[in-house]
């Protein structure tokens, strides 16, 4: 798991091509990687999409569990549990690395 959320994390952008349209994103690793199928094509649903596009702007860890608050009114326990489970879902697909 991750140690509190102060970390950043950062997707490959050599390895990933990723899109958003009609609120959902679609990521698409370009080159083999660890984790990453060549050919694999990952879909977010909502509240992914939004933590996607905000992770992208270079946000930390800790500024996508306050957006999960406010978008949703979940507790800041259950914000930062569920940013630690999406990040390291995409960390374990090989789709974002530790910054």
């Amino acid at each position: 798991m991750l140690e509190g959320l102060t970390k950043g994390c950062a997707r490959s952008k050599r390895m990933l091509i990723s899109h958003i349209s009609g609120g959902e994103a679609v990521l698409v690793p370009v080159l083999r990687s660890e984790g990453a199928g060549h050919g694999s094509v990952y879909t977010l649903n909502e509240s992914g999409t939004m933590l996607w596009a905000i992770l992208e702007a270079g946000r930390s860890l800790a500024e996508l569990a306050s957006a999960l608050q406010t978008e949703y009114g979940l507790s800041p326990d259950e914000a930062r549990d569920d940013v630690q489970e999406f990040i390291e879902g995409l960390r374990r697909e090989g789709l974002v690395e530790p910054v």
